[in-house]
């Protein structure tokens, strides 16, 4: 795929969000394989411009990541527009084909700006301001059947639309995020179970991971940015009429209603 398409497919993409439509790329548009559906993402991201409010990290557990045929984790980024703090109603006519995801993230206190050698777990820790949970809750603009696997979340900004913010925890370092469950249920029923083991073994694993991809392209993590590191407890579709909670345990719950 030439520039020119890659440049063709970002600002299809982008006119489906203006429109908040949901479409299929025409089948010249559609990437074949990760690099094209990266460089169309990051064309995107371009055309976008300006600093999103925060990033997320897709397909973190590597079990997820084969099953979507991806050999690495795709990004995206959140916008401003996109930020809600507390328990949030989003009326499902509203929404397109949304998802839950339960997650852990980081909100940066200094920038961390592109360099020769990695970032180190110490220098990442030490940029970190505070600890949030939140649900992610993903939008697609392609439809149902667009055919491109893995590919069609790693081209579409990672179906990034929403993030619903719970608490944030500036004293973080001794919180134990491995050693309690988070769990989503659904209208009261269970539907989804994990700890940040499931996140690159560990949440700080994957923003150090995050940082070092950034800085490997050129990219500053800025301060007052966010890093959402991918859910714990799996991707869970969701109905009208579903109210989703995600509990954290000790750290607290949050909660997204979709009424019909």
């Amino acid at each position: 795929m030439n520039q020119e398409k890659i440049q063709k497919a970002a600002a299809f993409l982008g006119e489906s969000t203006a429109k908040r439509q949901r479409r299929n790329l025409p089948d010249d548009l559609k990437p074949a394989n990760e690099a094209e559906a990266v460089a169309i993402c990051e064309a995107g991201w371009a055309l976008t411009g300006g600093d999103p409010a925060g990033w997320k990290i897709g397909a973190a557990d590597p079990k997820a990541r084969a099953a979507m045929g991806l050999t690495v984790p795709f990004l995206g980024r959140i916008e401003k527009a996109g930020i809600r703090h507390g328990d949030q109603t989003f009326p499902f006519a509203d929404m397109r084909r949304p998802i839950v995801e339960s997650e852990y993230g980081y909100r940066m206190g200094r920038d961390l700006p592109p360099r020769a050698e990695p970032y180190t777990r110490a220098e990442v820790e030490d940029a970190v301001e505070a600890l949030l949970i939140g649900i992610e809750v993903p939008e697609s603009r392609l439809e149902d059947d667009h055919g491109l696997a893995g590919l069609g979340s790693a081209c579409d900004n990672g179906a990034s639309s929403l993030y619903v913010e719970g608490k944030s925890f500036s004293d973080w370092r001794g919180i134990d995020l491995l050693g309690h469950d988070v769990v989503m249920t659904i209208n009261g029923e269970e539907r989804g179970r994990g700890t940040g083991a499931a996140v690159m073994g560990h949440p700080m694993d994957a923003l150090v991971w995050f940082v070092n991809h950034m800085s490997a392209n050129g990219r500053t993590l800025k301060a007052g940015q966010f890093v959402t590191t991918g859910s714990c407890t799996g991707v869970i579709p969701v109905k009208p009429g579903e109210t989703c909670v995600a509990d954290f345990g000790p750290l607290g719950k949050i909660s997204v209603a979709f009424p019909a």
